[in-house]
């Protein structure tokens, strides 16, 4: 496959704290202004902007059930999503096929979207603030039982 001949970011909308998106567009083999690129560019980033905003209380995304979306792109080919996890990041990637059809390749208008998942983290914080609050009451009760015999002992 060879190289892009170019390619630009950047935002349709700023995103929400915690997230992050950019729009990939990789150069087509037609020109620029040409009016099937622009809608699936704007097909793409508007199914990925939907699916951003699908996510759990954690920051899972809730995934579609298939992985193409129900609106065909100018050329009348299916949007393809995909999901995919790094680290604790989350990322929905939408993709036209573009004008040859083919995936991967130069023409694809892609739109990618991330949101930080905080699944595993959630219940760590969760399991160790109980913790915590077990070993302050111990400490407070363990407190009020020693100034107590101190005070028992000074009275004698």
């Amino acid at each position: 496959m060879p190289p892009p001949t170019s390619a630009s970011t950047g935002s349709s909308a700023p995103s929400p704290p915690g997230r992050c998106s950019y729009f990939v567009f990789r150069a087509p083999s037609k020109p620029a202004d040409d009016p099937n690129i622009a809608e699936a560019r704007r097909l793409v980033a508007t199914w990925a902007d939907k699916l951003d905003r699908q996510t759990t209380p954690t920051g899972v995304y809730v995934r579609w059930p298939n992985d193409t979306l129900p609106e065909a792109d100018p050329w009348g080919r299916e949007l393809a999503v995909e999901y995919s996890q790094g680290g604790v990041a989350e990322h929905v990637t939408v993709r036209s096929l573009g004008p040859d059809g083919v995936a991967r390749t130069p023409d694809d208008v892609v739109a990618v979207r991330h949101a930080v998942n905080l699944k595993g983290i959630g219940e760590g914080v969760k399991k160790n603030a109980e913790e915590t609050r077990k070993n302050v009451a111990k400490g407070a009760v363990k407190g009020i039982v020693e100034g107590a015999k101190e005070a028992v002992g000074k009275g004698k």
